[in-house]
């Protein structure tokens, strides 16, 4: 038997964040907003419920500044790249994400979501 919780707010995961002293500053307000509201959005597409589990969110899921800083933190300098592996423009890195793993864009700013691969 399995005990679920139901999740009726948008700042449900955003309240656990608040609280936790281990996870409290691995998403922003807006980072957690979103990402509940794509993992609710999956669960209605895949009709079947998600398991609120924030620790494992934490983990599979990081919040960057923009896309930039994703990039950077996956490749550090991207000169050490053979030119054909390069992407150096904002659309071309984040479709680099987007073809690699999920990627979900933070409402009204540049951060993005990226689950870890």
């Amino acid at each position: 038997m399995a005990i679920k919780q139901t999740i009726t707010d948008d700042y449900h995961f955003w309240t656990w964040l608040k609280n936790s002293d281990s996870y409290g500053n691995n998403f922003t307000l807006e980072g957690a907003k979103a990402l509940q509201a794509y993992l609710d959005n999956l669960s209605d597409e895949l009709e079947d419920d998600i398991e609120f589990d924030p620790i494992a969110w934490c983990v599979e899921y990081t919040e960057f500044a923009n896309v930039q800083k994703a990039y950077d933190q996956h490749y550090g300098d991207a000169s050490d790249l053979p030119e054909e592996q390069r992407r150096t423009t904002k659309e071309q890195q984040l479709e680099w994400f987007q073809d690699n793993t999920t990627v979900i864009e933070v409402e009204d700013s540049e951060k993005i979501i990226i689950a870890d691969f």
